[in-house]
């Protein structure tokens, strides 16, 4: 689910090299999601946003609602 809206954003990557780099980007991602609590892998496999990532990614300022959710 992350990697078809980060291709949708930026494109997909070209060559197997850039895939490589791509799903690193991904992965750490995924990482950092998790650690802040915004998102959790399912047993099934798709990442799925917890309430606060859903706010934080819909939110007209992303950014300003990740400070306010992590009091920056």
């Amino acid at each position: 689910m992350l990697d078809k809206e980060i291709n949708r954003r930026f494109g997909k990557p070209k060559g197997s090299d850039a895939y490589h780099a791509h799903q690193a980007v991904i992965v750490q991602i995924v990482l950092i999601w998790e650690r802040s609590l915004l998102a959790a892998r399912t047993h099934s496999g798709p990442l799925q946003l917890l309430p606060d990532g859903a706010r934080a990614l819909t939110a007209a300022d992303p950014l300003g609602e990740l400070h306010t959710l992590f009091g920056v």
